[in-house]
């Protein structure tokens, strides 16, 4: 089992795109972060290739609105290809929920297993 505590910024897909087809700073910056943590989460094991489940738990700043979980979990899910997975078409069970935290609390935790 891995398991992924992120302490930094999360990106919706909706901030992912400044006009034609250019990524945002932002997400370019937040997507950096995760893969370092998941990268950490990573060291010393070898990348997962069996199909998985996972749990997603996100946190997000109390009071910010229209925050949809699903526009977070691909951002999530797009972070960790090639680290922790080869590609997120091996998930076959998602569990995923949101919580609304102080500011300083923000980010996701994620616990990945293999499915024998």
């Amino acid at each position: 089992m891995v398991v992924i505590n992120y302490t930094g910024s999360m990106c919706s897909l909706n901030q992912k795109y400044t006009g034609k087809y250019r990524l945002t700073n932002k997400y370019r910056a937040s997507k950096y972060e995760l893969q370092l943590y998941c990268k950490d989460a990573m060291r010393g094991k070898t990348i997962l290739f069996k199909p998985l489940k996972l749990k997603v738990s996100i946190n997000y700043r109390y009071g910010r609105k229209g925050t949809d979980i699903d526009n977070y979990l691909k951002f999530t899910l797009d972070s960790m290809n090639g680290i922790v997975y080869d590609d997120d078409s091996q998930i076959f069970e998602l569990v995923v929920s949101k919580e609304y935290v102080k500011k300083d609390n923000v980010g996701c935790t994620i616990s990945i297993e293999e499915l024998r």
